[in-house]
């Protein structure tokens, strides 16, 4: 889910062989849809990276449901040049959860939602044991 309030648009302007930039609050430039939700195992690591435009370059924040997601060396969010990336390293059951990269400047701001789901470790035992018992039946 992606909200974007922005006053301006970007719009380059090339004049006498120079591109000139007007300031423009951020939004993200693909359909980052597929981003919306991801499911993974506890223990991979989850990245995601997403493109946006905005002039004056805006400030990254990770908002989450809970201050306890945020608080972990674990959970990062960065932004270089147009790129933004939102990683949780080695993921546990804890980290499941509602995130939000907030991308603003003076000029507005966009919000990309990102849904985690991690299926903890004794959740994937029980189902290899009852795919294994049921093979052999």
């Amino acid at each position: 889910m992606i909200h974007v309030l922005y006053k301006y648009h970007i719009l380059p302007l090339c004049i006498a062989g120079y591109l000139l930039s007007f300031p423009a609050g951020p939004r993200f430039t693909k359909d980052s849809s597929a981003c919306a939700e991801r499911t993974l195992s506890a223990g991979e690591t989850l990245s995601i990276e997403a493109e946006f435009l905005a002039y004056p370059p805006p400030s990254v924040k990770l908002t989450s449901e809970t201050e306890s997601q945020l608080n972990n060396e674990r959970v990062r969010c960065t932004a270089v040049e147009n790129k933004v990336q939102f990683v949780i390293q080695e993921t546990k059951s804890e980290d499941s959860g509602k995130y939000g990269v907030v991308l603003e400047n003076p000029f507005g701001m966009a919000v990309l939602g990102v849904k985690v789901n991690v299926l903890c470790e004794w959740i994937l035992s029980l189902l290899s044991l009852c795919l294994i018992q049921w093979v052999f039946l």
